[in-house]
């Protein structure tokens, strides 16, 4: 099984680049790009599993973003990268019990992130190191960020967004989560992700909502708005 964690980002890092170079309609050192870093979900559903592959420890995972972080300020002139905080992933096992189906998907098929669906005290357990490690993870998310920008420059910031961080299970609809496997977001998901996000770019760190207040309306921009970098 793969899945798409930290450590393998360089690979589409490398990718992404040989689009964005190769692409006849980027100028790269002219236009303005914008590159919104979500990882680390994967790594809080591997912590309670024994096979291939194990969640980054908190140094690896800082060391990574890093890495990351500064392969993207020398490589791509004009960029704007949003670092998106993790939710607990295991709030999504409370959405999901919500449904008579999803308790069928889940009794009868295996989930990509066993760890958030076991049952019992082991789940339980399970439920409380993700959450743990996500905590670990965004601290780590917000210490990279504020170290990147110690050398931000005209053409170059890295914002953390934590329109998700704070999410409870009373604040995600059922349908939030795909019929399909009661554990991806669905597209509804995908929209409201979007929105809180969204509205999160056009916000003053001080005052970025971090509860997914998806039912808040759009903030529009003018011609005068810019994406506040502090």
């Amino acid at each position: 099984m793969m899945y798409n964690v930290v450590n393998g980002f360089g690979n589409e890092l490398e990718y992404l680049l040989t689009q964005l170079e190769n692409d006849p309609h980027i100028n790269m050192q002219e236009d303005w790009k914008m590159l919104s870093l979500f990882i680390g979900a994967n790594e809080l559903c591997v912590q309670c599993e024994t096979f291939n592959i194990q969640p980054s420890s908190p140094a690896d995972y800082e060391e990574y973003l890093s890495v990351i972080i500064e392969q993207l300020r020398s490589r791509v002139p004009r960029l704007f990268i949003n670092v998106i905080s993790l939710f607990n992933v295991s709030e999504v096992y409370q959405v999901s019990l919500r449904s008579e189906h999803c308790k069928t998907v889940h009794r009868d098929f295996s989930v990509e992130c066993g760890c958030a669906f076991d049952s019992g005290e082991k789940g339980d357990k399970y439920r409380r190191d993700m959450n743990a490690l996500a905590v670990e993870y965004n601290r780590i998310l917000d210490k990279v960020a504020k170290e990147a920008m110690r050398n931000a420059t005209d053409d170059f910031a890295v914002v953390v967004q934590p329109a998700l961080r704070d999410g409870r299970e009373e604040d995600f609809p059922l349908d939030f989560i795909s019929s399909l496997d009661c554990f991806h977001p669905s597209t509804t998901a995908h929209g409201m992700m979007a929105k809180v996000l969204w509205n999160n770019m056009l916000t003053p760190a001080a005052k970025k909502k971090s509860r997914f207040d998806y039912k808040d309306p759009y903030i529009c921009p003018t011609e005068d708005t810019v994406f506040p970098t502090d």
